[in-house]
């Protein structure tokens, strides 16, 4: 859409012309705006704390939960402390791994503006280094907080269910640091795999 806004008068108009003329793009440019700022669902485009993976992308977890035999462990819910944005899935699978990442743009690639956060699940991988957490359930886990230097690195929690490794990775991780996402651990062993 485009809008032309004149900052003169054509010969022959009149100021309540001119005037008539401005209302009209002004109301045209702000309903643009809105237009396109709306949301993409219900979920989306809310303030809300947190994001419901399974209601948003339902029919692509279920797709890649078949197609591997890595248990796909994710949390029942994310923090989220604002707006939430229109969200993109990407996943891969295979026998032995999967993987997926949301970011607020398509096409993101795990760039820091538009990541979200990611979700790993590798079989016959070990955790990167010693353990730091043990989660409720007594699972040894990895946490690292968020690292910055020219940009930021996201949250990580990485622990082993199952003969595989899980990795969460976390743009906004909850209050509480590694004993909320240990928490958000326990309760997605619990549900189990998707």
């Amino acid at each position: 859409m485009s809008i032309e806004i004149r900052p003169f008068p054509r010969p022959g108009m009149t100021v309540r012309g001119v005037v008539a003329r401005a209302v009209v793009a002004t109301v045209a440019l702000v309903a643009a705006m809105v237009w396109t700022a709306a949301p993409a669902s219900a979920e989306q485009g809310r303030a809300t704390d947190t994001i419901e993976l399974r209601k948003l992308f339902p029919d692509e977890i279920r797709k890649l939960a078949v197609r591997t035999s890595v248990p796909v462990l994710l949390p029942p819910t994310l923090p989220w402390s604002d707006v939430v944005p229109r969200l993109y899935l990407n996943g891969r699978t295979s026998e032995s791994r999967w993987s997926i990442s949301i970011a607020a743009a398509p096409g993101c690639r795990n760039a820091t503006a538009c990541f979200v956060a990611s979700f790993e699940g590798r079989r016959g991988a070990e955790l990167p280094r010693a353990p730091n957490l043990r989660l409720p359930g007594g699972q040894r886990a990895v946490y690292t907080p968020i690292r910055c230097g020219a940009s930021c690195s996201p949250a990580a929690l990485v622990f082993l269910h199952r003969g595989a490794v899980v990795t969460w990775r976390l743009k906004e991780p909850p209050p509480g640091g590694s004993r909320a996402l240990a928490r958000l651990a326990a309760a997605a062993i619990a549900v189990g795999s998707r």
